[in-house]
């Protein structure tokens, strides 16, 4: 089962021989021999960065982001401890956040011992102050996404938004993301990063999503999605959209989304129509007609 899993599903039971000897070729006891050695203590927020740090540049694991492989609890998330270090994974932004708080409270040697709480892992989706100013107070209701500062790959994840400000593919457009809050700060494992506040991580909080069809009259023709954001602190409106597919080849490989606009833009060119198919007997009778009924007999 593995040292971490068997701990998360049940912290009482003893470890087996086998896992404690296996330990320190995982990905787990890899980042724990880093930090046992070099005695960091996440208490101390220098060396809670170093521990962090060992999550996103450490030769333990290559990860590589990838949505479709969700992590939302320590159970699962143990699993990717428990691996050979030196592997190369792929997964959601959860796996590190989770992994980050497993080892945080896992037994020494094999984590800190300290006690933190499921609810410090936290989800953040653009959460939207009372005023839609993007300060997430107590009035705030959950966001629909957010955008942040993504200048290069992290992860082997690529930017997916054309910054109109900086003229470059430098921002992504997230969903939501998970971090790990510890002493009052919330740590990032997937961009190396903390932040003071949850919404520090974001530049732009999506308030509202508008989704309108291509073409009303053809449902096949797909959507053009609009999204109304706020800079954090900022009283006006911004707005992002999804790029076109025939835009996407004008602007560099991987951008998806555009922005930020002052005012709400217009829709993307909508594909042009694809001309229809005739099936390969009817295209036969086709060529007979026009080679023998227009032949001047």
């Amino acid at each position: 089962m593995g040292l971490y899993t068997s701990w998360m599903k049940n912290p009482t039971i003893a470890h087996t021989t086998t896992d404690i000897a296996n330990w320190p070729n995982t990905v787990g006891g890899s980042i724990m021999d880093f930090c046992n050695n070099n005695h960091l203590d996440p208490d101390n927020h220098a060396e809670m960065q170093s521990i962090v740090h060992q999550f996103s540049v450490g030769a333990h694991f290559h990860w590589t982001w990838n949505p479709a492989v969700g992590c939302r609890g320590a159970e699962r998330s143990a699993t990717l401890l428990d691996k050979v270090a030196g592997g190369n994974y792929n997964g959601e932004c959860g796996w590190l956040a989770w992994a980050l708080y497993t080892l945080l409270t896992a037994p020494p040697p094999y984590g800190f011992g300290k006690a933190v709480a499921q609810d410090k892992v936290k989800t953040y989706s653009g959460i939207i102050g009372a005023n839609n100013n993007g300060v997430a107070d107590s009035g705030g209701r959950e966001g629909e996404g957010f955008v942040s500062a993504h200048p290069n790959f992290v992860h082997n994840l690529g930017p997916n938004t054309y910054n109109r400000t900086s003229g470059a593919l430098d921002l992504y457009k997230w969903g939501d993301h998970v971090v790990v809050k510890y002493n009052h700060r919330f740590y990032d494992p997937s961009y190396d990063a903390f932040y003071t506040n949850l919404y520090d991580m974001a530049l732009y909080n999506v308030v509202q999503t508008e989704v309108t069809a291509i073409d009303p009259k053809n449902q096949n023709a797909g959507v053009n999605i609009t999204w109304r954001a706020r800079a954090n602190g900022a009283g006006n409106d911004l707005w992002f959209r999804q790029l076109g597919q025939a835009e996407r080849a004008q602007l560099p490989l991987g951008s998806m989304v555009i922005g930020p606009f002052a005012g709400k833009p217009t829709a993307g060119p909508a594909p042009a129509p694809v001309a229809p198919q005739v099936p390969p007997n009817r295209r036969r009778k086709g060529l007979f007609r026009a080679l023998f009924c227009c032949w001047p007999w």
